[in-house]
């Protein structure tokens, strides 16, 4: 057997269950990394989530500042339109780039750093409705950067993982996602609970766990391998953004399709949050319940997964452009994942 065609040996238990043996010798070592990379990446978002649930632990945290039900309802837009309206202009800015890697560096750094702002404020019990309006601004900071990195980061996942492998690696990367994000709800139990600190600095030690969990899935996307990518055709750079959106719906019935339920699914997500407050203000429940919802948010999400019309083994048939603005719905609230799902389509995922 020759030199370039050696057997590799095992990297993990079950290895080959993620990357099949078909896989070219000649970039295992690549693949194992970026495999690698994605998979610390989608356990340190999905666990921070858990931390700083936008349904669960924030909704609480924005009453006990404000005493102000309304001001939920803001939080929960802003969680949401933060993150869903920067991907229009991400993904046109995006697509004459042939590296995205850069931009998802960049953009990523800004979203986690602005996590320690809030949990520093509640650490030194600053005034309650300046810690708000601290947290506001780290939500819309924090969301609309990640919108950035989430645009790029599915587009190098379209690069890095081949079509025969990808549907296998995304599973992981969800049940990867799931099962910390699990562990991080018990956490919150723990935190809510009389048994831990009180208020504020409950939330601070929250706040703080979801940023170092954040700054590992940083450091895991350093390690990505990006090879150079297909830029957007000539024509659709020199629309304006207007047209240029409709350029890409057009374009592609399946990116319409995706666009139309992610509308659906975000709008339902809005009532989500006003559930958890309800049930601490108006029920009584103890407050440590809010990790049992996310606890259960978490399983409801990994129940459905396998029943989902998800399918990425075709990701490369979608447009430059189109590919670029289709960003990650995040399990259980990205994230996330910031683990991306794709709805199935003839011809593509």
């Amino acid at each position: 057997m020759s030199q370039g065609c050696r057997a590799q040996p095992d990297f993990l238990p079950g290895w080959r269950r993620i990357i099949e043996p078909q896989v070219d010798v000649h970039n295992h070592r690549t693949l194992r990394r970026n495999v690698l990379a994605l998979l610390t990446d989608s356990g340190g978002f999905g666990g921070a989530l858990g931390f700083i649930g936008y349904t669960t632990v924030l909704p609480s945290l924005v009453v006990l500042l404000t005493n102000s039900e309304p001001l939920v309802g803001l939080i929960g837009t802003l969680w949401m339109g933060a993150w869903l309206l920067p991907q229009l202009p991400a993904g046109r800015w995006l697509g004459g780039r042939a590296h995205k890697k850069p931009a998802l560096l960049g953009s990523a750094a800004a979203a986690r750093v602005m996590i320690l702002i809030p949990a520093i404020a509640l650490t030194l019990n600053l005034d309650r409705w300046l810690t708000f309006w601290l947290l506001l601004v780290a939500v819309i900071v924090f969301r609309g950067a990640d919108a950035v990195s989430a645009v790029a980061w599915f587009d190098i996942v379209s690069k890095v993982l081949p079509p025969r492998i990808r549907g296998r690696v995304m599973g992981w990367l969800q049940a990867n996602s799931f099962v910390i994000q699990f562990g991080a709800s018990l956490v919150v139990m723990w935190a809510l609970s009389d048994a831990a600190p009180g208020f504020p600095h409950n939330y601070a030690l929250l706040l703080f766990m979801a940023a170092a969990l954040l700054l590992m899935s940083f450091g895991a996307l350093t390690f990505l391998v990006e090879p150079p990518g297909a830029l957007s055709d000539g024509a659709a750079a020199r629309l304006n953004l207007g047209a240029h959106a409709r350029h890409v719906l057009k374009s592609s019935r399946a990116f319409r399709q995706l666009s139309l339920a992610r509308i659906a699914v975000g709008s339902i997500g809005l009532a989500i949050p006003f559930y958890s407050v309800q049930a601490i203000k108006v029920l009584g429940l103890p407050e440590n319940l809010l990790g049992v919802f996310q606890a259960a948010q978490t399983v409801g999400n990994a129940a459905s997964a396998p029943t989902s019309k998800v399918n990425f083994q075709h990701l490369s048939h979608f447009t430059p452009p189109a590919r670029s603005m289709v960003a990650a719905r995040p399990s259980a609230s990205r994230r996330f994942t910031s683990t991306c799902e794709v709805m199935n389509s003839p011809g593509r995922s």
